[in-house]
């Protein structure tokens, strides 16, 4: 009788943890890039590198809560980013200085493409993790 009741008490322990335990996790490709982190914490935290078409280094990195920091020759530029559910990248700056821009992203084994949605323009960018400068 007390093995049994000691089986019951089991019993409801588990169903009480299964019951509190909440929903299961989302799942893992929410935004549909393919990557189990989703490509909008693929890039929080990390530094995109590109060479503009004037053969210069640029980078952009990409803070936890939204904010970017564009590093170009002698000059630091920072904004807000988000990525759509399409993985449109949306850059608005902080100074009227820059139009905001938008770039269509891609994976590749390069690293990113950025396609500009609103012109030709089509870049290939290597990403690093953490805060990097563009070193030559």
């Amino acid at each position: 009788m007390e093995r049994s009741l000691n089986s019951m008490g089991l019993i409801f322990a588990l169903t009480g943890l299964l019951l509190t335990a909440g929903p299961p996790p989302a799942s893992a490709d929410q935004n549909g890039s393919g990557d189990p982190r989703g490509i909008k914490n693929f890039l929080t935290k990390h530094t995109i590198i590109y060479t503009d078409k004037l053969g210069a280094k640029n980078s952009i990195y990409f803070g936890q809560f939204g904010s970017f920091d564009w590093y170009f020759p002698c000059q630091i530029e920072s904004g807000a980013w988000k990525l759509d559910a399409d993985q449109v990248l949306h850059l608005s700056y902080d100074t009227s200085t820059f139009e905001p821009k938008k770039y269509k992203l891609a994976r590749t084994d390069e690293g990113i493409t950025l396609s500009a949605t609103e012109s030709e323009t089509k870049l290939t960018a290597e990403i690093l993790a953490g805060n990097k400068l563009p070193l030559p």
